[in-house]
């Protein structure tokens, strides 16, 4: 821009119709000219300071797809991962059901097997239970019996004392006794 100014500078110089111009245009003409390049200027900083913003940009763009390319990659992992970890569900799944027909079976043996612990530990009670009550019941009629027994010789001994006691007492032979 500032070439064609120049350029128009110099015809208007070169030109007869220059003594036409006075001061004041030429003047004006001039700081117009001076304004232009001054504003060339500026905008030339500015276009810099732009190309430079847009370098940062560039540069940030870069480092953005950079980040993306390694979360990409990261996500990649994460999915084989996860498909790995999905592989070994499945095949551990498929060896809890397995485990878990044989835990079926296994407690059902184990039910069997307790209920006839259960039984034999019933019947095994039982049978205890019944010769302790048979003992005790045996135990019960001794001591009736040494009871009874205890009340027969209480009875003879008071008797004997009774016929002790007496006058008169008469022996096995017919003779008559006499107590000391």
């Amino acid at each position: 821009m500032k070439w064609m100014l120049s350029l128009l500078l110099a015809m208007l110089i070169a030109s007869p119709a220059l003594g036409q111009f006075t001061r004041e245009e030429a003047k004006i003409l001039l700081d117009a000219s001076a304004r232009m390049t001054a504003d060339t200027e500026t905008i030339k900083a500015e276009l810099a300071a732009v190309k430079t913003e847009l370098a940062v940009l560039k540069a940030e763009v870069g480092m953005l797809k950079a980040d993306v390319a390694e979360l990409k990659t990261e996500v990649q992992h994460l999915d084989d991962k996860l498909d790995l970890v999905a592989n070994t569900a499945t095949g551990t799944q498929s060896e809890v059901r397995g485990n878990s027909t044989r835990t079926s079976e296994l407690h059902s043996q184990m039910n069997s097997q307790t209920h006839a612990l259960l039984l034999v530990a019933g019947l095994l009670a039982t049978v205890l239970l019944w010769m302790l009550k048979k003992e005790w019941d045996a135990r019960r009629e001794e001591r009736a019996k040494n009871a009874e027994q205890e009340k027969e010789n209480a009875a003879l001994r008071a008797e004997n004392e009774r016929l002790r006691n007496a006058s008169g007492l008469v022996s096995s032979t017919g003779g008559k006794l006499e107590v000391d």
